[in-house]
């Protein structure tokens, strides 16, 4: 006979069953026993085999077995919900939390890239041109021209306008110095026409009328009319060597108003054992220094 209650099989005159207790009823032959599945693992029907002493022990029955699976759910529920709040807590707000398996592999923390920090571009200091300077236009000089007479020693006395000479040597220094200053000066062998117009212009001892008129005809602004004498003098005693000196006389004239402008005088010496040459060379000297002071005065006079 088959326990109600827990299945087991009994001896059919078994008040009690032998497996959970349960009062035995009469038999019914044609009803068949339920079996029900008890929470805990089924045991073992009629073969297994009970101990004398363990078979007549009555057991608690399935009340303890379903109490643990309730407390095994409830532990479980505990920390699935510690678990959840974890998670919930972790993700931010609106990213869904991602369960992290067993030996999964977990990425390193991400550090935010630095942007490598750019140094400033710094212009260039702008270098200042300096202006270039402003070249002032040539100041425009005055035509001069030249009517100084020489004479050397022992020599007669010569002009280039009263014979077919060029510059006397009194005339060729001064006009190197004229021409340092950047003044025109009239060419001796273009004059030559103008000279030939008028006999009164091919004296030595011109006038100063005929002078003016003369340098007009030569488009000259200002005109020099001088004299240079060269004259020789004692010997140097216990030598051969002579003294020889020169006088240079002149006068700056304004070709268009025939006004005088400056007087002009000038020395020389030399020491030669030739006359000639000391006299030429004394007249040199002389005309130097006589075209040092016509600069001077020339550097008055204003632009043409």
């Amino acid at each position: 006979m088959f326990c109600p209650k827990c299945g087991k099989n009994n001896p059919d005159q078994a008040k009690f069953c032998q497996g959970c207790g349960q009062t035995m009823s009469a038999p019914q032959a044609a009803a068949p026993v339920p079996v029900q599945s008890a929470p805990s693992q089924p045991q073992p029907a009629a073969n297994h085999a009970h101990s004398a002493g363990s078979c007549c022990q009555p057991k608690s029955g399935a009340g303890p077995m379903i109490g643990l699976g309730l407390l095994l759910l409830g532990v479980a529920a505990v920390v699935f919900a510690v678990r959840f709040n974890a998670c919930k807590a972790a993700c931010p707000v609106g990213q869904t939390a991602v369960p992290v398996q067993a030996n999964a592999v977990v990425p390193a923390q991400v550090q935010p890239v630095q942007m490598a920090q750019t140094q400033p571009v710094v212009a260039a200091p702008v270098q200042q041109v300096a202006p270039a300077p402003v070249q002032q236009a040539p100041i425009a000089r005055p035509t001069v021209m030249l009517l100084i007479s020489e004479q050397n020693i022992n020599g007669p006395q010569k002009a280039w306008w009263a014979s077919q000479i060029d510059l006397s040597a009194t005339e060729s220094r001064v006009a190197q110095a004229l021409l340092q200053q950047g003044y025109n000066l009239v060419d001796p062998a273009q004059a030559k026409k103008a000279v030939s117009q008028n006999p009164a212009f091919s004296i030595v001892g011109i006038s100063d009328p005929d002078t003016i008129k003369l340098a007009s005809l030569a488009k000259a602004q200002y005109v020099v009319v001088g004299k240079a004498i060269a004259s020789a003098g004692g010997k140097i005693p216990s030598s051969n060597m002579i003294s020889c000196f020169a006088n240079v006389s002149a006068k700056l004239i304004r070709v268009k108003d025939g006004a005088v402008i400056a007087y002009l005088d000038a020395t020389g010496k030399s020491v030669h054992v030739d006359t000639i040459t000391g006299g030429t060379e004394a007249l040199n000297n002389a005309a130097g220094d006589l075209g040092y002071k016509l600069s001077a005065a020339m550097s008055q006079l204003p632009a043409k």
